[in-house]
């Protein structure tokens, strides 16, 4: 658009000196005031791509993957041993970027996996030293529900701050399980971990907000909790650190259970947003980019002004529970709510800011691994016409292990982060049913837009040519090179597809592929998925519907074409 409006503007400048023989200072003022019109525009359009270019390269690359093992005695099936916990990282674009900060995570992520190591142990141990000491193979309650999980969020991500948020639980027997709020905040440039120091300019006033803020917001337990002047001269004897995260509209102070009273008390958080104390905050935390993303689920409460006039209303997702595996949730903002949905078996949500505007994107998983996304506008609390697209995040990888005692997964992810880019998965039912996804981004007013035109697959399915099948060679950008045959006998697995006709498929090496199912049914799947490298050839298969309004390839109906098509259900 850019460049047209430059090619125009010399078409109209050579226009007004030759055909209309004018000068510049002949042109009349209508004209004159279209051209600087056109100019401005063209200046405003340029300052809006390249704002757009360095907000979105603002937000950090980051890669989450979830490291679960389940323990069970072999003899008795009683569970020894439940930890999860996760491993944040750069991807190998953020690691050249920022190695301090890569460095920092690689350290943290270390010692997350000897915290889960050292819980999983001492449940073995506990388990063990019962049933040596006990006839009875019955396990008290206490000891048969004992875990230690960590749900850890990217809470902040961009080039001045990373911010995780982390929910950690355990339960070890004893009276009552623990709950504490983590956070850990990093200079993406240097990896150094934050104090607090480092981010807020005034301690005292900071404290003083702070204290107000508690009188205020737990006014019911406030008396039975010790003072901040104590809990400050605590952290200096015990050479603690302050527990709190750096998010991208202020800075929370975490006191857990324990820290300021007992634990009938609960928790206590006070945030202090930007806006309202600017003086307080060093700038770099308050340079935040125009559109972000922060997390509603596994972190603390979130306030917001949603209007900008000083007004801070609680907002999150209350779950009302139908049965013991769904729920109904719905959002609630101040003493407004909407339900977002009759029910569902999972829910992750977002609070999107998009220039100021709030929106909240709910991931909703249905029946039959069905993933539903819900887009709400907090201005009107309604949901957007044409609500509930098919859409998830994307899985990078998955592994599982299964062993006599104990069963272990991981499962990685790209987190929500950065509202110019998400990958996003949809269910697809071309010739197989697996999931696509796409690159999304999301617009000012709070939809998302595909950047792709292909939905990306890594399906795992393999399927076999019955007959030689008339296809189509495509380069890598989807243009059609030539006309071609896959013989008889070939293996194809998925590469991408358009979602209505196309499939585009790679070959694959028979080694790399396992047989599966019986003498009435036979399928295939990819021994390494990893099949696909930059030149390798592509093959576009385009199907339509025969006579009985079933998938068909050249009028030939799709089971006559492929072996090993798999629809789920």
């Amino acid at each position: 658009m850019f460049k047209k409006r430059i090619l125009v503007g010399c078409l109209m400048f050579c226009v007004l000196l030759t055909g209309c023989n004018k000068s510049k200072e002949q042109a009349p003022a209508e004209e004159t005031t279209k051209n600087e019109e056109s100019t401005e525009n063209t200046q405003e359009e340029t300052a809006e791509m390249v704002a757009e270019s360095e907000n979105e390269e603002a937000f950090l690359p980051i890669t989450v993957e979830e490291f679960s093992k389940y323990g069970m005695d072999p003899v008795t099936y009683i569970s020894t041993g439940d930890v999860t916990y996760q491993k944040v990282e750069l991807s190998s674009v953020g690691e050249e970027k920022y190695p301090a900060l890569a460095k920092a995570l690689e350290e943290r992520n270390n010692e997350q996996k000897e915290m889960a190591e050292f819980y999983y142990q001492d449940m073995n141990s506990m388990i063990d030293a019962f049933l040596e000491e006990s006839e009875d193979s019955e396990i008290p309650e206490p000891l048969t529900s004992m875990e230690f999980t960590v749900n850890t969020k990217v809470y902040r991500a961009d080039k001045n701050v990373l911010c995780l948020l982390s929910n950690e639980y355990a339960y070890l027997g004893g009276a009552h399980p623990t709950w504490d709020y983590i956070g850990e905040n990093y200079d993406p440039a240097t990896g150094k971990k934050l104090e607090l120091s480092d981010v807020v300019l005034d301690i005292d006033r900071f404290y003083e907000v702070v204290d107000k803020k508690l009188q205020e917001e737990y006014y019911d337990v406030v008396d039975g909790l010790i003072t901040l002047e104590q809990y400050r001269q605590d952290l200096v004897e015990y050479n603690s650190k302050e527990n709190f995260a750096v998010g991208y509209e202020g800075i929370t102070m975490i006191f857990n259970a324990y820290t300021l009273g007992a634990y009938a008390s609960g928790s206590q958080e006070i945030t202090i947003d930007y806006d309202e104390y600017p003086e307080l905050f060093a700038d770099s935390v308050k340079e935040v980019p125009s559109r972000y993303v922060i997390p509603l689920n596994g972190t603390h409460y979130n306030k917001i002004d949603l209007d900008g006039n000083g007004n801070y209303e609680e907002i999150y997702v209350e779950q009302k529970y139908v049965d013991d595996y769904s729920n109904t949730p719905s959002l609630i903002l101040g003493k407004r709510s909407a339900q977002i949905a009759d029910y569902c078996y999972k829910e992750e949500s977002y609070l999107i800011n998009i220039n100021g505007h709030y929106y909240c994107y709910s991931f909703l998983g249905m029946e039959n691994d069905y993933n539903v996304l819900h887009i709400l506008d907090l201005d009107t609390m309604r949901m957007r016409e044409n609500d509930g697209w098919n859409l998830d995040f994307t899985t990078l990888s998955y592994s599982s292990e299964y062993e006599e005692d104990y069963t272990a997964y991981t499962w990685k992810t790209e987190p929500f982060v950065n509202p110019y880019q998400v990958n996003l998965s949809s269910r697809q039912y071309m010739l197989s049913t697996y999931d696509g996804s796409k690159t999304y981004s999301i617009l000012e007013n709070g939809e998302l837009e595909a950047k792709e035109l292909y939905y990306k697959t890594n399906t795992g399915i393999v399927l076999k040519t019955k007959i030689d099948v008339e296809c189509q060679e495509v380069d890598e950008e989807g243009n059609v090179i030539a006309e071609t045959v896959l013989p008889a006998g070939t293996f194809v697995s998925f590469l991408r597809t358009d979602g209505e006709k196309i499939v585009d498929f790679v070959i694959v090496d028979t080694a790399n592929v396992e047989k599966n199912g019986g003498d009435e049914f036979v399928y295939y799947s990819l021994i390494n998925r990893n099949v696909y490298k930059s030149g390798d050839r592509i093959y576009r298969i385009t199907s339509g519907k025969d006579e009985e309004y079933s998938t068909a390839i050249n009028g030939i109906e799709e089971f006559e074409v492929f072996e090993g098509i798999l629809y789920a259900g």
